[in-house]
């Protein structure tokens, strides 16, 4: 079973669900233009379960071949789904404990979707049987080169609450903790608030509490659910694995950055990565969200992934759903490509005329073949054909950022500091280098080596909150090695258990960083700082009639945290926000978070906390950024959730000092990423923009590349190291009338 498209190509296509329409007529127009579109992979029976399995062992497999068939004939390869993803009515009348359990101990009904509970045997053998008679019925088909588990495990049911999830918890926590109940309440730090246990049976799950649930529980419930998901896909994956005849190609789909699965470990268990991604074209920051999933899903498992679901136009499922502009989908696939990406598909083919997706977009819409949808669906098709080779090649990178699930389970279980957006730290850093002109590798904290780490100039660890020695050694080594670090506060406040780091037990962070924080300084300000969140019944005092309160600021002003730079060089770096004077030395560089600090007398100060703004009494003058030497690389420790601008002249400070790092011209609104041997420019401003290029071999000198406006273009070398530039255009031909769009 080769899973590359034999004429090298990247794969396109999309989710196909023909059970919607069980039309021979609608079957042959689908196929006729699938090929007019140059489709060549399609998802087959996601939601095919009740098709498949009308009755409880009554299986109907002939209308899967026949299809199977036809589109094998037509020169289209199949992504064949396991079904297992929606189940069918007569299992939840059948099991109705095979239904899940909300948080409030209410068992949801039928009718809608991923009604099952993770730890249910009914759901669980229903599946791994209809997953054997797949296997059994279509699994040599030639058509298939993929098989697909599930759908997007966890997206509305990540847990389960009923009485044997409760029981199987217990049965988890007993194998965790080796059958000693004393090691759990270490571990738990059962001894506060009176929770010590005397045995595994006494344990519930974290739901409908009196007040604060125990951290630690907290996270173990969020493995465990995360590792019962996982088991019903080891369950499906096993089969494919033992009953085909030839090694499987496997995959499930994930979606970015979903909270509730940690896709280190679910990365693990396929043998290619797929994303579900779906950026509002609203928002002027999707070109960031669609690089950060993208150079996730690369890192999982350090090789190209499939964009498994994209929107061609508008989703249904926002309070207010925009369509995508003309040219943004061409323009965000070929993003994803330049990110990766072997295979751009979407969801779904034909779009639907009942059910809960109707209003979502399809690459064939309810307005048929005369519409913009569908002309943009054919070019982008013609556009990929026309791709120099890609396939299986890696973008060019020189950053990573060190990213846990985990620790952010962790930090998200804490009863204070401050309440944390699940990996929004990570967002924000990997934006700035994204914003810089750099692609970014993901890494794992829990298994990264040395010799991983070495491959980069510029490593960011934002806000790992829990960590432990070994991490910190790991990273002292890379930095002697010569790769900059920067460690960005809170990070190693806690272990990987959840327990404190403290003075008598010692900090991870101390030899690497030569910091130690005395105490965290939350502002009260809003993320933007301008305005205080008070936890108070009383209003602000009015300066004129309350003569005691009114006089009784202890905060300051909410203008920000007030950042005095003492390194030159990073001064220079730095951008200056608007409404601030360029020719100071300080600036506003945070909002929401601050540390008091201690340093070691080896330890350089970069910047300062200044004497305005919020906590300028308690801060001012006291260590804001500093920089520890390590052999032929440093550590830079950033103690503020510095802003945009400090977080972009930190990054470009560090790298521009390294030799050939900034080669080539970033101009506005176009990013540029390398990948293999070919160069995407991807314009995503209005404006088309003119770049220099510099070309070598027989046509030596300067050569101009026209980007239009939310286009992209490709550079590649000839034979003699001539630059060929191609740009992808909207439409294949120029019939259809675009002004109207």
């Amino acid at each position: 079973m080769a899973f590359f498209h034999p004429d090298q190509t990247v794969f396109y296509g999309g989710d196909y669900n023909p059970e919607q329409w069980d039309d021979p007529a609608v079957l042959a127009e689908d196929i006729r233009l699938m090929q007019e579109a140059k489709v060549n992979l399609v998802t087959l029976g996601v939601f095919a379960w009740a098709k498949l399995e009308p009755s409880p062992g009554q299986y109907e497999m002939q209308w899967l071949i026949d299809i199977l068939d036809r589109l094998h004939a037509a020169g289209i390869a199949v992504d064949m789904a396991t079904a297992t993803a929606s189940p069918p009515a007569w299992l939840a009348h059948k099991f109705p404990d095979s239904l899940p359990v909300d948080a409030q101990g209410r068992r949801l009904k039928f009718g809608s979707r991923q009604q099952y509970c993770p730890t249910s045997p009914a759901y669980a053998n229903r599946a791994r049987a209809l997953v054997e008679r797949l296997v059994s019925a279509v699994g040599e088909h030639p058509a298939i080169v993929m098989w697909h588990v599930n759908n997007e495990y966890g997206c509305h049911v990540h847990e389960c609450f009923c009485r044997r999830c409760a029981e199987t918890f217990q049965q988890w926590l007993d194998v965790k903790y080796d059958n000693d109940i004393d090691a759990l309440n270490q571990t738990w730090g059962t001894a506060f608030w009176s929770q010590t246990y005397s045995s595994f049976d006494e344990i519930q799950p974290p739901h409908l509490l009196p007040t604060f649930a125990n951290p630690v529980q907290v996270v173990d419930w969020r493995r465990f659910s995360d590792h019962m998901l996982r088991l019903l896909c080891a369950q499906e994956c096993l089969v494919l694995r033992e009953q085909l005849f030839e090694p499987p190609v496997i995959t499930t789909n994930f979606m970015g950055l979903f909270p509730h699965l940690d896709y280190w470990l679910w990365s693990a268990m396929v043998g290619v990565v797929s994303d579900d991604s779906y950026p509002d074209p609203a928002s002027s920051a999707a070109a960031a969200q669609i690089a950060f999933d993208s150079d996730l899903m690369r890192s999982l498992k350090q090789q190209p992934f499939i964009l498994m679901e994209q929107a061609p136009s508008a989703v249904q499922w926002r309070s207010v759903n925009a369509p995508k502009p003309l040219g943004v989908n061409m323009l965000w696939s070929m993003q994803r490509i330049a990110h990766g990406a072997d295979g751009i598909m979407h969801f779904q083919w034909r779009q639907s005329i009942r059910g809960a997706e109707t209003f979502h977009s399809a690459m064939l819409p309810h307005g048929g073949t005369n519409t913009r949808v569908w002309k943009e669906t054919v070019a982008l098709g013609a556009a990929l054909e026309e791709l120099p080779v890609v396939h299986g090649r890696m973008p060019k990178v020189c950053t990573a950022l060190l990213f846990s699930w985990e620790s952010e389970w962790i930090r998200q279980s804490c009863v204070g500091p401050v309440e944390h957006e699940f990996g929004s730290a990570a967002r924000k850093w990997h934006r700035t280098l994204f914003e810089a002109g750099y692609t970014s590798d993901f890494v794992n904290p829990d298994t990264v080596t040395v010799d991983e780490l070495r491959r980069y100039l510029l490593v960011v660890v934002p806000e790992l909150f829990a960590m432990d020695q070994r991490l910190a050694d790991t990273l002292q080594q890379a930095a002697e090695a010569g790769v900059q670090i920067i460690i960005a506060g809170p990070s190693g406040v806690v272990d990987n258990n959840g327990k404190a780091h403290n003075e008598r037990d010692g900090y991870p962070l101390a030899s690497l960083t030569g910091v130690k924080v005395n105490e965290p300084w939350p502002t009260c300000l809003n993320e933007h700082g301008t305005a205080r969140i008070v936890d108070s019944p009383y209003e602000a005092p009015n300066s004129l009639t309350d003569r005691i309160t009114g006089g009784s600021d202890l905060i300051g002003p909410p203008l920000g945290i007030h950042i005095e730079l003492h390194h030159q060089p990073l001064k220079e770096a730095t951008l200056v926000d608007i409404g601030q004077d360029p020719a100071s030395d300080s600036r506003y560089g945070g909002t929401t978070w601050a540390e008091s600090l201690s340093i070691d007398a080896d330890v350089e100060v970069w910047a300062r906390y200044g004497y305005q703004g919020v906590l300028a009494g308690e801060l001012g003058g006291l260590p804001a950024i500093v920089h520890r030497i390590h052999g032929a690389g440093g550590v830079t420790y950033v103690s503020f959730d510095a802003n945009a601008c400090f977080r972009d002249g930190l990054c470009t400070m560090l790298l521009d000092a390294q030799p050939g790092v900034r080669d080539v011209e970033q101009a506005k609104g176009v990013e540029r990423v390398r990948r293999g041997n070919v160069e995407f420019l991807l314009n995503h401003g209005r404006d088309p923009v003119y770049m220099e290029l510099m070309s070598s071999g027989a046509q030596a000198g300067a050569q101009k590349a026209v980007v239009p406006p939310v286009s992209a273009a490709t550079i590649h070398l000839s034979a003699d190291a001539t630059p060929i530039i191609t740009t992808y255009r909207h439409f294949v031909d120029d019939s259809f009338n675009t002004e109207r769009f």
